[in-house]
């Protein structure tokens, strides 16, 4: 009996986990691409993360996040937005990326 092929999806999404995983966004890269494979050609990959580079959220931000980084809540010292559109970009046939207050709202096209 041969082995059933994984289950291929027209859209998922991945928000509010990203900055939570540990290391740099780059080393993140591969959530995006084990979910990649589940995705049907011209599918949509979409989501959400917290960065904790090249952004200013203002007072309550950048007090909160070193915390909830130094508590190990959140791992997004090193995430930037460069970086979540360079992974994108490389996985992915078109990608989007936009910056609003501390998050990163993206969207990604196979």
């Amino acid at each position: 009996m041969s082995p059933k092929p994984p289950p291929l999806f027209n859209s998922i999404g991945a928000a509010n986990f990203l900055h939570c995983l540990p290391g740099s966004m780059l080393s993140k890269e591969i959530v995006f691409k084990n979910l990649n494979r589940f995705l049907n050609k011209g599918g949509v990959f979409f989501g959400a993360t917290v960065l904790g580079q090249g952004i200013d959220a203002g007072f309550l931000f950048r007090h909160a996040n070193p915390l909830y980084n130094k508590l190990s809540v959140f791992s997004n010292l090193q995430d930037n937005a460069a970086d979540l559109e360079r992974i994108l970009a490389t996985n992915f046939a078109t990608c989007s990326v936009d910056v609003v207050g501390s998050y990163a709202l993206f969207a990604a096209h196979k």
